[in-house]
């Protein structure tokens, strides 16, 4: 991987290097992705999990079940998040919003508050392939998303064209720049990410994960990675009704994988942490909470308990990540505002969206239809 002199520099050039731009000829047609009125603001969802991984955790078991034990002593805690949404279309490409927060709590336990955008990037034929080039080499392998043909030429590999698929690649990328620069300032601190810790993905290299792993140690720190969304399974029984016997405690169950007993390492290598089931409020929520103990503290447990005694909780959910999720959102008038700016930044020519609804009327949804 080529070290940059910062991880945010390393977004900032996503933005503004003249080799990733397209060249879209001015006045093209640009049509905004949806009229004002019907944006929705829906999740976006954090990086898929592994299937084998998932398989295996299936065929394991849980652990007796333990009430959170606060650990003494005042930790920092950073969260963070990333959130993408689509502007519109022009004739052969299309534009994206991204947007990113770090929320910083001190051992003090004062907020700050760091934002990474919003900022527009369009993508076209002539700058697809040179992207998902750049994004993989600043994840540690340059060919992870393109391969290079004898010429030189750039291909982007099978199942990475689709623009549902540069939403995603683009916001992981920025969400994992940060998750970096964040643990290489972190001392004893913990670590909030949104999603599993998950080793093989397709949109991070096994070998970036090893290195957050890695930057963490170095910082005497943790990382805790928190689902809100899990399709996780053990013995059949799913992730929400895992502790529905436990009473509604605060409290946890370590997964145990199948294959943990297992003499081939690789066997057990999917996952950067430990796999837990924890509801951190009584009555509250059941989330996948992976813990990747990279610290001095014994064990993943004593990592539980001292993000349970240095993080505030809203209906069971880590508020400081509730809080970069909150700053990593766009709001409508947002929307609105960047869609003027898609067109103004590359010379396209804003077109109003196409409306249908009239072909339906008065069968549709909405304005008193079904």
């Amino acid at each position: 991987m080529v070290q940059a002199a910062s991880e945010i520099h390393t977004i900032e050039e996503l933005f503004g290097s003249p080799d990733l731009e397209p060249s879209i000829p001015p006045g093209e047609g640009f049509t905004p992705s949806q009229h004002a009125e019907d944006i929705l603001l829906g999740e976006v969802d954090p990086e898929a999990e592994d299937e084998s991984e998932l398989g295996q955790l299936d065929q394991g078991a849980l652990s007796p079940f333990e009430p959170f034990q606060p650990r003494p002593g005042s930790r920092p805690v950073t969260a963070i998040d990333a959130g993408v949404i689509d502007l519109g279309i022009s004739r052969t490409g299309f534009a994206l919003a991204l947007k990113a927060a770090v929320v910083r709590q001190d051992r003090a336990g004062y907020l700050s508050v760091l934002t990474v955008g919003p900022r527009v990037k369009f993508v076209a034929p002539d700058n697809r392939a040179e992207l998902l080039r750049y994004v993989g080499l600043h994840l540690t392998e340059e060919g992870f998303f393109v391969t290079k043909s004898e010429g030189g030429r750039l291909e982007i590999k099978k199942g990475a064209t689709e623009p549902n698929q540069f939403k995603d690649r683009l916001r992981n990328f920025i969400e994992r720049m940060l998750q970096l620069h964040e643990l290489r300032q972190l001392q004893g601190g913990i670590l909030l990410i949104d999603g599993a810790l998950t080793l093989r993905t397709y949109n991070t290299p096994q070998r970036f994960m090893e290195l957050l792993g890695e930057a963490a140690r170095k910082a005497n720190s943790d990382i805790v990675g928190v689902s809100k969304k899990s399709r996780l399974t053990v013995g059949g029984v799913h992730l929400g009704a895992l502790l529905d016997h436990d009473g509604p405690d605060a409290g946890y169950r370590e997964i145990i994988r199948a294959d943990s007993a297992s003499s081939d390492a690789e066997s057990v290598r999917r996952n950067l942490g430990v796999p837990f089931v924890a509801r951190f409020t009584p009555g509250g929520y059941t989330f996948r909470v992976d813990v990747a103990r990279q610290s001095l503290l014994i064990n993943e447990r004593a990592v539980l308990g001292a993000l349970y005694a240095n993080t505030q909780m809203t209906l069971g959910y880590p508020n400081l990540l509730r809080l970069a999720h909150i700053h990593a959102a766009f709001t409508k008038a947002e929307i609105i505002a960047l869609q003027v700016q898609a067109a103004h930044d590359y010379q396209v020519h804003l077109r109003p969206s196409e409306d249908l609804s009239v072909i339906f009327s008065p069968f549709r949804k909405g304005l008193g239809g079904y």
